[in-house]
């Protein structure tokens, strides 16, 4: 089962990518969420180990086995099914040690294994009625319990991952041809049946997420993946902002905490840790407000009226802010410090 490795049998300039890739990963986390880096970082080593070790199995001896790594998928779902840990109205999870496994994830690789021997074994047969009726039959036993749990985008990968192996295989054109001719009309039938309010055929939650995707102004909820992502490439651009940000994060909070008027609540009995931020930003905002004033902008409101304002705001804001019981005193960070 071992195989006798040599240096030169390894593919390092894809090594080099991957490891280049995670650590683009791991940095990226910590930028965003630093409470998350020492995870992040220990699944890209532990990642790493792994890959290493099956390095030096050969996967011929695993090819001999394809039916098994077949039925240990379907038997995986099938038991994450009966005895699989819910979340958010889905059974997908085992919980191991602490560690949740996802075996819809492992299915994706047991499931190019098993179907790439499977076509290799009846390479001569690709382009039969057979051949393809026993394909399609051996694919969808997966993708339904996958799709059950429910897990409708993991069913679409492993949908367009068995449709690349197949299509790569060899099948013939004028079956991929007939193919499109029955697919299209029929995906068109499905979206305007599931789009539609009171189907039974999806979760409604999965509806949503699909109605999201061509209308992300009407379901702003169910589109925060693709909005955030927008933000995300808008904000950072074709270069991004650079890793370890925190001077971002920081300003962000001074800016917000300012907006809100919580500048003075004190942080364990103290104030000079918000006041100094207030002191340094009022000179700043003073400068701006002066030039506003100099190359005569029109507020639209009097001093007058915005100050009536200013105390009607400060008395309804009494009771939490400018005291230890403020919303800054109270917060976590506040009681660490």
């Amino acid at each position: 089962m071992l195989k006798n490795l040599h240096i030169k049998d390894y593919d390092f300039k894809l090594i080099f990518l991957l490891i280049c890739i995670n650590t683009i990963g791991v940095f990226a986390v910590k930028s965003a969420n630093p409470a998350n880096y020492s995870k992040q970082l220990f699944g890209f080593i532990f990642g790493l180990c792994i890959m290493t070790v099956i390095s030096f199995f050969d996967y011929k001896v695993l090819l001999k086995f394809y039916w098994l790594c077949y039925f240990a998928t379907v038997g995986l779902l099938i038991a994450v099914k009966i005895a699989g840990s819910s979340a958010n109205n889905a059974v997908r999870w085992f919980t191991i040690f602490g560690i949740r496994f996802q075996p819809s994830e492992l299915a994706k690789i047991l499931l190019i294994i098993f179907f790439a021997q499977f076509i290799m074994k009846y390479k001569d047969r690709i382009n039969t009625v057979r051949f393809i009726f026993s394909f399609l039959l051996l694919a969808l036993i997966p993708m339904y319990l996958i799709f059950d749990q429910p897990d409708l985008s993991t069913t679409i990968v492993v949908f367009i991952i068995l449709a690349s192996i197949i299509f790569v295989a060899g099948l013939s054109w004028k079956i991929i041809l007939g193919i499109f001719v029955v697919a299209v009309p029929s995906a068109i039938i499905f979206l305007s049946v599931i789009l539609k309010e009171g189907q039974t055929l999806i979760n409604d939650y999965q509806r949503r997420r699909v109605l999201s995707f061509f209308y992300p102004e009407k379901f702003v909820d169910d589109a925060y993946q693709q909005t955030n992502s927008v933000i995300a490439i808008g904000s950072g651009g074709l270069v991004g902002k650079g890793f370890n940000n925190d001077m971002i994060v920081q300003a962000a909070e001074i800016a917000l905490e300012h907006s809100l008027g919580l500048t003075c609540d004190p942080i364990l009995g103290y104030v000079q840790i918000p006041c100094f931020i207030r002191n340094v930003s009022s000179v700043s905002i003073a400068i701006t407000c002066a030039n506003y004033g100099i190359l005569g902008l029109d507020a639209g409101v009097s001093l007058d009226e915005i100050s009536k304002a200013v105390i009607r705001v400060g008395e309804g804001l009494r009771s939490i802010r400018l005291n230890d019981q403020g919303i800054c005193a109270c917060n976590v960070s506040g009681n660490i410090i």
